[in-house]
């Protein structure tokens, strides 16, 4: 029974490269034993869009989508090249029903933020990446960005009606040493989610200890907290006002005391996910790009998609 089940997956994995234009893969890049490698062009966007399917995509059941920004281009990185990140690898081995999709953009995110600004190419392309896989029912959507790319999150995330026009639910954003500017429209977004009790997964993961780069957004939503929990029952924070200034002080160094720690399980119960990779694990010749680009690669995508299998 599992080989026919398999079998099946394998040949619903092959329909959907077919090379007609509502195709998965308009061109086959890389296979792999785990998954699928493809190059698109969309006609919505100027530069190319990779797709990443894996091989145990069940067909059957509901799948997520994912949608991913890499950084800057910064000569001698690629944002492709295996040995900085296999996108296609964090997929498969997160074991996740999900599809991933990175459009490619030139310079420093030059064409996401120019491209992205309009909520209507915005729109345009996150609806064309639906349709290229017909028939496949998604069951949610989910954004993440490494380094630069807080930009276009950001701007994505301030879009009006998103999940309305997506048609969508979006389960989840991850950033990725990814919080160089204002990030004030993701931050929005993930509270508005959980005042309505909403399930949603915001992941931050950020290069900390003496060789720290982005700047924690833990650190900066730390001023928040009572704001995000006043939502779901008031009387628990009248009750446990004195708990916040000592939280500020205590959560975000791991010193939690017997005070604070009510409000620490409802935060992290409420999905809230910070993830530091501390810079005194690396070779003390590591330098601050080595660390920039580890992090994508070694606490990587495929925690923040495992993390979302329970979303």
């Amino acid at each position: 029974m599992k080989i026919v089940f398999f079998i099946l997956v394998v040949l619903f994995s092959r329909c959907i490269l077919a090379t007609d234009k509502t195709s998965g893969c308009h061109k086959l890049l890389d296979e792999t034993k785990d998954y699928l490698h493809c190059l698109n062009q969309f006609s919505s966007y100027p530069e190319v869009v990779h797709v990443f399917i894996p091989k145990n995509l069940d067909p059957s059941q509901p799948i997520n989508l994912n949608i991913h920004f890499h950084g800057h281009n910064i000569e001698g990185w690629d944002h492709f090249d295996k040995k900085f990140g296999d996108y296609g690898d964090f997929l498969a081995k997160s074991n996740k029903n999900s599809i991933l999709v990175i459009p490619a953009s030139t310079g420093k995110c030059t064409t996401y933020d120019q491209f992205f600004h309009s909520p209507q190419n915005g729109f345009k392309f996150l609806n064309e990446t639906k349709l290229l896989f017909l028939p496949i029912k998604f069951g949610g959507i989910s954004f993440s960005g490494h380094s630069g790319a807080y930009r276009v999150l950001n701007t994505i995330f301030g879009y009006d009606k998103l999940e309305d026009n997506l048609k969508l639910p979006v389960i989840g954003v991850g950033l990725f040493d990814a919080t160089y500017g204002s990030t004030a429209n993701i931050e929005d977004f993930a509270i508005n989610k959980l005042k309505n009790g909403r399930s949603f997964l915001f992941y931050d993961s950020y290069v900390s200890g003496p060789k720290a780069t982005a700047e924690a957004l833990s650190v900066k939503l730390k001023n928040r907290i009572g704001q995000i929990n006043l939502t779901h029952d008031s009387h628990f924070l009248d009750a446990n006002k004195h708990c916040l200034d000592k939280i500020n002080h205590s959560f975000f160094d791991n010193k939690i005391d017997s005070l604070s720690r009510p409000i620490v399980k409802m935060l992290i119960d409420q999905r809230f996910k910070f993830v530091p990779m501390d810079s005194k694990d690396f070779a003390p010749n590591s330098s601050i790009l080595d660390l920039h680009f580890a992090l994508i690669k070694q606490q990587g995508l495929s925690d923040f998609f495992k993390q979302l299998n329970s979303i």
